[in-house]
Formats: C-alpha cells, sequence, structure tokens
C-alpha cells in the first residue's frame, strides 16, 4: 500500500485548510504530490471485499507548533527516554514535560560530547491532529520535526514561515517577513547568507498569489538573502517519532491475515453448524436411548407386575430362555447355542484341554506355544465373539476362551 506524507502547517486545519502532501510508493518512490486541503488528498485503495483500509501516512510538522534544541545527552540506553530528555532540557521547556513528547535525531554514531538534536511537541495538539487524520480515513504511523529532514545551513517555507536547520544541531521557525530582523542572530548561529530556502512548486494561492510567488518576491527584493530553489521531496526518519507511549498507534495487522478474515469467519461459521449438527445428533440419539429405555422399563413392568427391576435386560432374556425350553427350543444360554461360536474359530482340534459348562457359560482351555499362530488364533476367536485369556503354566501356554454371559 502506498503511504502519504503530511507536512503539517502550525495552523493547520484551523485557519488554514492546505496541507502540502506527497503519496510514495512502497520503496519510497514519489506517484504524486500536491498542496490542498483534505479533499485534494489521495484516498485510501478499497480492500478486495470493498472495504476501505486507512491509508498509512506520515507527519512532517512545520512552523512553531513544534521546537527544535541542541542537548548533549548522556551515555546510556535511557539517554533518550522522555524522563532524561526533560531533564536535560529543564531550562528551555515552556510547559509541564508531562505534557509534552520528545524525539531524538539519530545521526548514526557521534563523538563522546556531541549534542544531539531534540524535538518537543505538545501532546495536546499531537492527539488532535492524530484524531482529526484518523476520521479523515489516514493512519497515521509516525511523526517528526520537518527541521530534521532539511540538509544543515537550509530552510524550508511552509505555511508563511521559515524552517531553519542551523549548521550545528538545533533549528527554528519564524515569519517569512520577519527574516530581516532574525538575520544576526541566524548568522551567530552559524548560518549562511544567501539562506537556500526551499519551497513547494506546486503550492496552493490567495489573492495576493500563490505562496511560492509571494516567497519569490521577497527573494528578489533581497538577492543577498535567500536564495530559492525548488524543494526535493524528503523521506521521513525511521521509526515512529513523537509516537510512543499514551500516543502510540497500534500496530496494523499484516495485510494477508486482513485477507485472511473473511475465510477465517466462514470456517468458523461451517465449524459452528457442524458443533450444532453433532449436537443436534447427540440429542437426538440421547431422546432415543431414553424411549427405548422407557419401552424396556414398560415392558418389564408388564411381563413381571411388581417385581424388582435390576437389570431389566438379563432378567427379560432368562425369561424368554425359559419360554424357549417350556416350548421344546434352545435358549441363548443352552449349550449348543454356547457352542457355535467356537466353530467360527478354526485350528482348535488338538489344542482343547478342557470344556466346561455351566451358570449359562461355556469355557474351554487350549494349550499351545506362545508365538504366531497363538496370535492369530486369539485375533480370530476374539472376532468370532469369544472371551479370551491366556495363563502361561509348566512351560506351556493356556489360553482360556468363554462365551455368554453367565446368570
Amino acid at each position: 500500500m502506498p503511504t502519504l506524507t503530511l507536512i503539517v502547517p502550525d495552523d493547520w486545519p484551523d485557519p488554514r485548510r492546505e496541507c502540502p502532501w506527497i503519496l510514495r510508493d512502497e520503496r519510497g518512490r514519489t506517484l504524486e504530490s500536491g498542496c490542498g486541503g483534505p479533499e485534494s488528498w489521495p484516498r485510501p485503495p478499497a480492500s478486495a471485499d470493498g472495504e476501505t483500509q486507512g491509508l498509512p501516512c506520515d507527519l512532517l510538522l512545520a512552523g512553531i507548533q513544534v521546537a527544535v534544541h541542541a542537548a548533549v545527552l548522556p551515555a546510556g540506553n535511557r539517554a533518550q527516554s522522555p524522563e532524561v530528555l526533560a531533564a536535560v532540557l529543564e531550562d528551555d521547556l515552556l510547559d509541564d514535560p508531562a505534557r509534552l513528547s520528545f524525539v531524538v535525531l539519530d545521526e548514526g554514531a557521534q563523538p563522546a560530547g556531541a549534542a544531539r538534536m531534540v524535538g518537543v511537541l505538545a501532546q495536546a495538539r499531537l492527539h488532535a491532529l492524530c484524531q482529526r487524520l484518523g476520521e479523515l480515513g489516514l493512519y497515521v504511523r509516525s511523526a517528526w520535526p520537518l527541521i530534521f529532514t532539511l540538509p544543515a545551513g537550509e530552510a524550508m517555507w511552509v505555511g508563511g514561515r521559515l524552517n531553519i536547520r542551523f549548521p550545528e544541531p538545533g533549528g527554528m521557525a519564524i515569519a517569512v517577513a520577519e527574516l530581516g530582523a532574525w538575520r544576526s542572530a541566524l548568522a551567530g548561529a552559524g548560518v549562511d547568507f544567501p539562506l537556500r530556502c526551499g519551497y513547494l512548486a506546486d503550492e496552493g494561492g490567495s489573492e495576493g498569489g500563490t505562496e511560492a510567488e509571494l516567497l519569490a518576491e521577497l527573494a528578489a527584493a533581497d538577492r543577498q538573502t535567500l536564495q530559492l530553489l525548488a524543494a526535493p521531496q524528503r523521506l521521513p526518519p525511521g521509526g515512529a517519532g513523537f509516537l510512543y507511549g499514551p500516543l502510540a498507534v497500534p500496530a496494523r495487522a499484516p495485510a494477508w491475515r486482513r485477507q485472511l478474515r473473511y475465510p477465517a469467519f466462514l470456517a468458523l461459521g461451517f465449524l459452528a453448524l457442524a458443533l450444532l449438527a453433532a449436537l443436534a445428533d447427540w440429542g437426538w440419539m440421547a431422546y432415543q436411548a431414553k424411549e427405548y429405555k422407557f419401552t424396556v422399563d414398560r415392558e418389564f413392568a408388564r411381563i413381571f407386575p411388581g417385581g424388582a427391576q435390576v437389570d431389566a435386560v438379563l432378567q427379560l432374556q432368562r425369561h424368554v430362555d425359559a419360554l424357549e425350553s417350556a416350548q421344546g427350543r434352545l435358549g441363548a444360554g443352552d449349550f449348543l447355542n454356547l457352542l457355535a461360536p467356537f466353530s467360527e474359530a478354526p485350528a482348535l482340534a488338538g489344542r482343547l484341554l478342557a470344556l466346561d459348562y455351566g451358570d449359562g457359560r461355556l469355557r474351554a482351555r487350549l494349550a499351545g506355544e506362545a508365538g504366531t499362530d497363538v496370535d492369530e488364533l486369539l485375533v480370530a476367536c476374539r472376532a468370532a465373539g469369544l472371551h479370551c485369556g491366556q495363563e502361561r503354566r509348566e512351560g506351556m501356554l493356556e489360553v482360556t476362551l468363554s462365551t455368554g454371559e453367565g446368570r
């Protein structure tokens, strides 16, 4: 997604509505640029599902809304913390440090005792800017002083003010009309004249002509003071700048995660439907089990009026066996019926040691060598519905098979 860089004057958005802007691609190459109100800014692109995403935005703050100081920072990892910066700049701050945000320009390795540039901004101003730009559909991800992006000893004109970076660390913003009054002080700070001043060539105008034209007239009136040139479109420093602590902007979800949001919702929907179907099936099976139990209890009460119910199925089976025997037919616990599963088990001949029948159960004891043949026999017997057990006696493996539930 492209990134919008806004160069924000100190009187934006009221009364000034115009704001210089630069649209860059992900590699930092300029796609578009201009100066105008929010209605002229590039619109954030829409995602594949038609939803508008917030356009990433970097702020370069111009004018007197941000102060730039030079400070020698102590050594240590916490040298750039707001508490340390507030203590170092205590004599230069005009407000409670708790209401201010600080940022240090990282210029790489510096010799010990070298001064660093420190930007200071009111948190209320930054919060108001982020809130307003958020309402306009922008995702503010960083905020820096404009002076941090200028070459040493040069200036940039924005919103009727010159933003000047000193040759040594530090800088200031003054009104264009006050440049003559500040010339001696600027020369004392090491600024050479004519002062190289950049401007945005396509900035909008007013009844007196474009502001770039007004600046050109000023340069023409005193060529020893100002050298006008087209300002290059500078990149903001890396990082969030003033946006830290309570003002830190939550990280955006990666694009692939946003793209997976709707498939994830769809998958969750199917999962919810499957869960509901499983719950419905479980409820139906529970209902059927309850109905079967009710039927068994009802039949038991009909067959055994006033009888104690312990195991209705077993008690009814015994009753059916008794009726079968009374009619001359085999019951479930009779010997021949219990012998039937043994006929389905292979290779029992030659292994049989004993056969016991009683209490509605038929038991057979087999002898054999432990090995694959016995394992295969046990698998076949279990498949035939026989209960199997093993016990080693006197070097032989004794296998016990049984059938029937007993009484």
